[in-house]
């Protein structure tokens, strides 16, 4: 009975030392937002060093060519019509 009650007297003791600790805080040292946008920012640079263009961008090169001289518009033929 005696080894019942010094348990019970431990136990309480070691309770009591423990409601009177105190537990630092638990927080990251840098809060996730800024992590989320750490993440974001380098990946937007990675993205634009890979994305970004080696030379210069041209403007396209519009060639017009007469309808009249077009194949298409005398399918192919270079001869008038026979006309009876």
């Amino acid at each position: 009975m005696s080894y019942i009650l010094e348990a019970i007297r431990k136990d309480e003791r070691e309770r009591e030392a423990n409601q009177f600790i105190d537990y630092p805080d638990n927080k990251p040292a840098f809060p996730k937002k800024l992590w989320i946008g750490i993440i974001i920012l380098l990946n937007v640079i990675v993205w634009s060093v890979f994305l970004w263009p080696k030379e210069p961008i041209k403007s396209p090169q519009i060639t017009i060519i007469s309808p009249l001289s077009s194949p298409i518009h005398n399918h192919g033929y270079n001869q008038e019509p026979i006309v009876k």
